[in-house]
């Protein structure tokens, strides 16, 4: 086969993927909304995916039942575990994530061996280095490209944590490129940080994701104007600033609505927070809401807020929620740090705090209690800059792309 023909030949073939990895798979945290909106993009260009999940990591009373396998958008998705539900014994629960590495471990070799995988995807579980280290040597062993996820630096999460997990944390922020055929970055941090550790292979550049044509509901109109926060409660101090700096907005008609979901101690932190607000009587918290209900309250809502610090953690992350306010059509409220200034500009297409503090978080606050005309607009422009950066069809030509070249490379 000459040169152009088999080049031909590889644009066309299907190609066969297969995640690993974090688990939880078709529910689950924001970490599994990216992935599955970077999968989803690539369904359309002749990829095939089976999610693969290794743990038992959802409760029994998650609102819909769960098999242990089925398909979510397009995409096939198996639980090696036992069962998909976490069990409360400390024996079972070992024994199941044993089990389920085990049938993981068979079902890669299998895979490989019939060719039914070409590439697989790893999102980090706690940045686990040794986790990777087994996927690599398979993906040698059988000549299966394998593409990381790249999302969070790792090491800036060392506080209060065992000597064992720092260790992993450390050795996969500065060893995991070099077990890698591709990288997904998020941020320019991360990209600075392949570079620092001598990457010289592929990456593309992905930022949060979502599918903005589930946003487009005609929601029924808010019987109250609110500004919203959607996040988890690991993340008290962005909360707890928000909740402050709501205290200081002028007094209006305004209220602030908290989705927040976590353990119960954090949640209890929550409850705490917003008790001893000034103007607790006007703020509503809300957790493990559908799915369905969490769009309404984007698109009724008068704002969304993402205040960003400048440290470490969110600098080199980019939050998924970001993708999902700007496909509410309404303006979003966050600081001038991490990845914001690359995308946004103040009163262009967000509104854009220069500091992270609460005084200056509360001016934008402001203007959209006393500009409400002018503050949509600025949505409008946000959800354009959504649509060209953030929907999850901005990037699947250049995924498959991606791809393409890592086969082209196995094929020399």
């Amino acid at each position: 086969m000459n040169e152009s023909n088999a080049e031909a030949v590889t644009q066309t073939k299907k190609i066969k993927a297969v995640h690993v990895g974090i688990s939880g798979f078709p529910f689950g945290s924001a970490a599994i909304n990216k992935c599955l909106a970077v999968y989803e993009s690539l369904t359309h260009y002749n990829v095939d995916f089976l999610i693969i999940n290794n743990r038992a990591v959802h409760r029994s009373n998650i609102p819909v039942p769960l098999e242990k396998t089925g398909t979510v958008n397009g995409m096939t998705y198996v639980y090696t575990a036992p069962s998909p539900y976490r069990s409360d014994s400390f024996l079972r629960r070992n024994l199941s994530h044993l089990w389920g590495r085990i049938r993981e471990f068979i079902l890669l070799v299998d895979l490989a061996r019939t060719r039914s995988m070409d590439v697989m995807f790893y999102y980090p579980t706690n940045g686990s280095f040794f986790e990777l280290v087994v996927y690599r040597a398979i993906s040698k062993a059988f000549n299966i490209r394998l593409v990381a996820h790249y999302v969070e630096f790792r090491t800036a999460f060392d506080e209060g944590i065992s000597f064992f997990d720092r260790l992993k944390h450390r050795l996969y922020d500065k060893y995991f490129m070099r077990f890698v055929d591709a990288v997904l970055p998020i941020s320019e941090f991360l990209i600075n940080q392949l570079q620092s550790r001598k990457y010289h292979g592929p990456y593309l550049k992905v930022p949060p994701l979502a599918d903005f044509r589930q946003f487009r509901i005609e929601a029924p109109p808010g019987v109250e104007k609110f500004f919203l926060y959607v996040g988890s409660a690991a993340y008290l101090s962005a909360i707890q600033f928000i909740v402050t700096a709501f205290d200081e907005t002028i007094d209006s008609e305004f209220y602030l609505y908290l989705v927040v979901n976590g353990a119960p101690a954090q949640m209890k932190i929550v409850e705490n927070t917003v008790n001893t607000a000034k103007r607790n009587t006007r703020i509503r918290t809300f957790s493990k809401l559908p799915y369905e209900k969490l769009i309404e309250l984007y698109r009724q809502a008068n704002a969304l807020l993402i205040p960003l610090t400048n440290n470490i953690t969110d600098v080199a992350r980019f939050p998924q929620k970001i993708a999902e306010y700007l496909a509410s059509e309404n303006p979003v409220i966050t600081t001038k740090n991490g990845e914001i200034p690359y995308y946004f500009r103040d009163m262009d297409n967000a509104l854009v705090a220069d500091e992270y503090n609460t005084e200056a978080f509360a001016a934008k606050m402001n203007f959209v209690i006393e500009a409400p005309g002018a503050a949509a607009e600025i949505g409008k422009r946000g959800f354009a800059t959504g649509k060209k950066f953030f929907d999850l069809n901005s990037y699947g030509e250049e995924l498959r792309q991606l791809l393409i070249d890592l086969d082209s490379e196995q094929r020399k």
